[in-house]
């Protein structure tokens, strides 16, 4: 007798927060899915579709906790998150065209506006970012925390990419010779095939 096939697909949508507003239901939810999906498959079936259903919502809990950081971090900075989602939202849409994970985007948006004390003059810098993450070959978290605050100590690291300014030089200065240095590198990357390929495995 041919066994029986069943497909479960698990689809995910970032709403930056929306979704998760009823995580915790909602991964008991799956839970007991995937118990009840499991419970009509035996062996090796069984157990793929467990850790490829446990895999989803951990990824889900992930993402939660990650959106929970940057809401924290655009309150603390005196702004409301309910008129913050939209601009926040279309970031990360931009991000991923440009070959950055959700996670990534959002975390370097959380590190520079806490450092800045101001989410627009944090997205401003992290476009910046994004260009000196592609340009120098590092991560987008790292390039953040460069831009994030004018220090002796990120000015000789900014030094070590080609980057050179006075050593009294302020942020405006510092930011003009990073946009000189490596300005336009994101959205080159983001038309590469190899950023294609990051974008359909994403």
């Amino acid at each position: 007798m041919a066994e029986e096939s069943i497909a479960v697909r698990v689809i995910a949508r970032d709403e930056t927060g929306r979704t998760f507003e009823n995580v915790g239901g909602k991964l008991h939810g799956l839970e007991s899915a995937v118990k009840r999906a499991a419970g009509v498959l035996t062996g090796a079936a069984a157990g793929t579709l467990v850790g490829a259903l446990s895999d989803a919502a951990r990824a889900a809990a992930e993402d939660e906790a990650n959106t929970r950081k940057l809401q924290v971090a655009v309150e603390n900075s005196g702004k409301a998150w309910a008129d913050s989602i939209d601009v926040i939202d279309k970031r990360i849409r931009k991000g991923q065209s440009l070959a950055f994970t959700d996670t990534q985007v959002r975390d370097s948006l959380s590190l520079l506006t806490a450092q800045t004390d101001d989410l627009d003059e944090a997205l401003q810098r992290q476009g910046l970012a994004m260009d000196l993450a592609r340009g120098a070959n590092i991560d987008l978290q790292t390039a953040s925390k460069l831009l994030g605050k004018v220090t002796d100590e990120n000015v000789s690291v900014l030094g070590r990419y080609g980057i050179v300014v006075d050593k009294n030089a302020d942020a405006t200065a510092l930011f003009a010779a990073v946009q000189r240095k490596f300005g336009g590198q994101a959205e080159t990357y983001g038309n590469t095939t190899a950023a294609s390929i990051f974008k359909v495995k994403d």
